[in-house]
């Protein structure tokens, strides 16, 4: 015959009274029915709390204890220990659905990696993080990126929505904190874009472009690229300001400076509108290992133009291809660069992207970017 001690109540396992009183009316070989026979109390009462629907209180624990030879106590300290872990449990699994619905708006590891929000070991705690970084009040409201960002992405690219989201909103989030004066279009399509394109000579210049973009009221920043946004910059306008930022995503002279012009076209041409850009299958000024995929959209097409126009004068490109006749040195690439004023990267991209040299041709000249913006690039 089944016994069950007084000390034995803090079972491993979350277990029901229930299953306890089945023990016992299999050690006697009775049925419920024979126990609510003995307790003079209805079968349904029984079926009722051996499935744990109905509690153990009143005289239940005093019945129990006489039925089955046991004290009270144990009946009531079963039950109350039940209980407590039952409402444990159940706290536990709503924290795990709590942090479940967060990690379906950001890719948390990744952005608590960087920063952007505190590591948080309460529930409560990390859903007013996430509600900060997305600028929401409560998780119910939806999500919106400022004055309508638009996104251009990469065809055939399995993109992870939430990480652009998320780079994004940590572009805004770093722009609220940032002053710059009034936005002019005026003077970024005057001075500023002449003065920009002035840098374009060294790769020191990449180092000065944030300053000169803040004279004409655009906050400039770097923001490394989060694992499959696929997104090269971001053009947008953010109250009395315009925001531009780039990623880094190739980490190259070329791709920094086609980037940046790239979105500064949608900004002049458009300054209302917000874009964020993805250049792997779209056509532009440089190349990577991608194919690029013009005729996309017809935005962007006109941004990509514009932007190699802008790097590489467009009558002094097609004489300088005329005369090499396919056969680009490094020599008459340096020479024509600097006959413009501009980087030999600039120039290789550019015939790269055109598919007037081979992707691997002179390779060793893209010079890398971040090593000049020590201190400006955001985490």
């Amino acid at each position: 015959m089944a016994r069950h001690r007084d000390e034995q109540l803090e079972p491993a396992v979350l277990v029901t009274p229930g299953e306890i009183i089945k023990e016992e009316l299999e050690a006697r070989g009775w049925t419920q029915k024979d126990l609510a026979d003995i307790m003079r109390r209805p079968e349904q009462t029984i079926s009722q709390i051996v499935t744990a629907g109905k509690q153990i209180t009143d005289q239940t624990p005093l019945e129990l204890a006489a039925a089955f030879g046991t004290s009270a106590q144990f009946w009531s300290n079963l039950e109350a220990t039940y209980r407590l872990r039952l409402a444990a449990k159940s706290a536990r699994d709503d924290a795990i659905a709590r942090r479940s619905r967060l990690y379906s708006m950001l890719p948390i590891a990744d952005v608590t990696k960087k920063g952007w929000i505190k590591a948080c070991d309460d529930v409560a705690e990390m859903e007013t993080e996430v509600c900060r970084f997305l600028g929401i009040s409560d998780l119910g409201q939806p999500v919106v990126l400022a004055e309508g960002v638009c996104f251009r992405g990469s065809a055939g690219k399995p993109v992870d929505s939430l990480a652009r989201v998320a780079w994004l909103k940590r572009v805004e989030n770093l722009a609220r904190e940032t002053s710059v004066g009034r936005f002019s279009l005026q003077r970024l399509r005057g001075q500023g874009l002449a003065s920009l394109l002035s840098l374009t000579d060294s790769p020191e210049g990449v180092g000065r472009v944030a300053a000169s973009l803040a004279d004409c009221g655009v906050c400039f920043f770097i923001v490394p690229h989060l694992h499959k946004t696929y997104l090269d910059g971001a053009a947008f306008p953010l109250g009395e300001k315009r925001v531009v930022a780039i990623s880094l995503r190739y980490d190259r002279i070329d791709c920094f400076w086609f980037t940046l012009m790239h979105e500064l076209a949608h900004l002049i041409r458009d300054p209302k509108v917000g874009y964020a850009d993805s250049f792997s299958k779209e056509g532009a000024g440089t190349v990577d290992e991608a194919e690029r995929d013009e005729g996309a959209d017809p935005e962007e097409d006109l941004a990509n133009r514009t932007a190699q126009d802008w790097l590489v004068p467009r009558r002094d490109y097609s004489n300088f291809v005329r005369k090499c006749r396919r056969r680009f040195s490094w020599a008459k690439i340096e020479a024509f660069a600097g006959s413009i004023n501009r980087h030999p990267a600039i120039v290789l991209g550019r015939l790269m992207h055109d598919k007037h040299v081979g992707f691997n041709s002179h390779r060793r000249h893209l010079d890398k970017v971040s090593t000049y913006l020590q201190g400006q690039v955001s985490n």
